[in-house]
């Protein structure tokens, strides 16, 4: 949900209904004890749709297959995304399937994400939507299911559930729906359960394709809201949770294209930042996270991959104090820096966790089938150039090639072809994450970005520990005895 102002009056009521529903949850009936979660969330339902719209459902402790959903009537051109509507600690896990292809109608399947059953509560049945132009997910301010907003081609949006009235009149609601296919970013303003456009932006004027979009995941945390620079000042992040990242690249002409990495506020459809490379090839890959956007590509020039990073901080000095308004911003202040990387790359990602205190590692997923793992201050925009300086900074000295070990390699001898995306999700454990490749194979890991601190190791000496405390105790019982004993003895001298 993108808030124009933090009011704290709503924000408590989002809470309380939170809560409310944390505990609804708690009285009504579980599902089969194979699908609930351990202690520490590790135990995940990995949900995957394919080029055709069929639905695969893997547990992530065994990778057995749970269940499948056959694919929708075959179109051309067809393009199929999964919404997670609902989530399972809310009693039920509701799971929308959009897939939008070449024909007149599309359908839109809710289904429960845990058993794959259809869902067919009140506004939330299967639907057949006709002339669609994109899909947008609209977080709800109540416990109940999130509402998917629809957009048809005369420019209506339909909603599934439609949503409440009431939940519009103490904060406005605003979202957008990206067209990948024209390069159109559209925003809306969601007022007594219509949407209203706010603006148009056309991504693609010259009849560029967009290569790759990236934006801030919801469930994000920032646990440090700036960098300690050498002499001790903060250097604020600019923590826009309405940012939208935008990679597009130009026809080629002579072999070569021109990449355009945009990044745009999605609530006033203003541009926060825009850069351009000449001489490009794709593939471009793009993510982000907090204040800085990685993406990288082919640079023929000088025959190389390039990784590139723009880092946004605040330019007033100051981090906010009543929450961020869109409406309020200020320009941030902008740093970048590119670098070498030894290696074709086909996806990039980021590592996410509960709480946010764990650094934040790029995924790198290479030609060759491997997801790197690469630590945050690699690619940081602020590594400087003296020798010896980035001790300070905590950065290792600039270096214009990222030097890559194969022990980073988290697939070592898992090779995932034709490597297309690469998901991660928070777990229970502040240190580790789930991490999860997809292509002609599919790699599942646990990954701590900073080791696992708040865990203890596998080999760790229970018994070593369980005998010295077994004997610490019977000592304190003794001594405790001996003591009576002498004090006892005392009253009687």
């Amino acid at each position: 949900m993108l808030f124009a102002e933090s009011n704290p009056v709503s924000a408590f009521l989002r809470r309380v209904a939170s809560t409310m529903g944390d505990v609804k949850a708690l009285f009504q009936p579980r599902h089969d004890s194979d699908l609930t979660t351990d202690l520490f969330r590790l135990h995940k339902m990995v949900l995957a749709v394919d080029r055709h719209g069929q639905v695969y459902a893997l547990n992530s402790v065994d990778g057995q297959l749970a269940y499948t959903l056959p694919a929708p009537p075959t179109q051309e051109d067809l393009e199929c995304r999964l919404f997670l509507l609902q989530s399972a600690t809310r009693g039920s896990s509701v799971i929308a399937r959009a897939c939008h292809g070449s024909s007149a109608e599309d359908t839109v399947t809710f289904f429960d994400g845990l058993t794959g059953t259809p869902v067919k509560t009140k506004g939330l049945s299967e639907q057949v939507v006709a002339d669609v132009r994109g899909f947008a997910v609209i977080p709800s301010s109540s416990a109940e299911a999130q509402i998917l907003a629809v957009l048809r081609r005369d420019g209506s949006v339909a909603f599934f559930p439609e949503p409440k009235v009431e939940e519009q009149t103490s904060t406005p609601v605003y979202f957008f729906i990206l067209e990948r296919r024209v390069g159109v970013l559209r925003g809306y303003l969601l007022v007594n359960g219509t949407a209203q456009p706010t603006y148009e932006l056309d991504l693609a004027p010259q009849g560029e394709v967009v290569a790759d979009v990236a934006m801030l995941p919801a469930y994000q945390r920032i646990a440090s809201p700036g960098e300690i620079l050498a002499d001790k000042t903060v250097l604020f992040k600019y923590t826009n949770p309405n940012l939208l990242a935008v990679a597009t690249l130009s026809p080629y002409v002579k072999r070569s294209a021109v990449l355009t990495v945009a990044i745009i506020d999605t609530v006033t459809g203003a541009f926060v930042d825009r850069v351009q490379h000449d001489n490009v090839r794709g593939p471009a890959c793009l993510t982000m996270a907090e204040n800085w956007v990685l993406y990288s590509f082919r640079d023929r020039k000088h025959k190389r991959t390039e990784i590139a990073v723009t880092e946004l901080y605040d330019s007033m000095g100051k981090v906010a104090e009543q929450g961020f308004s869109s409406f309020k911003r200020q320009e941030p202040l902008v740093l970048r820096q590119s670098y070498a990387f030894p290696g074709f790359i086909n996806r990039l990602a980021v590592t996410n966790t509960a709480l946010g205190v764990t650094q934040r590692n790029a995924l790198v997923g290479l030609a060759s089938g491997g997801v790197l793992s690469l630590p945050r201050p690699m690619f940081s925009a602020r590594r400087p150039a003296e020798k010896g300086a980035g001790a300070a900074l905590g950065l290792p000295d600039y270096h214009p090639l990222i030097s890559v070990s194969t022990r980073s390699i988290l697939n070592y001898n898992h090779t995932v072809e034709n490597l297309r995306t690469i998901v991660t999700a928070p777990t229970g454990l502040e240190s580790t994450c789930i991490v999860v490749a997809f292509g002609a194979d599919i790699f599942l890991t646990q990954h701590s970005p900073s080791k696992q601190y708040d865990r203890l190791n596998s080999d760790f000496d229970f018994v070593s520990l369980t005998l010295v405390l077994t004997a610490l105790v019977a000592l304190t019982f003794v001594l405790s005895n001996l003591a009576g004993r002498k004090r006892l003895a005392a009253l009687w001298i």
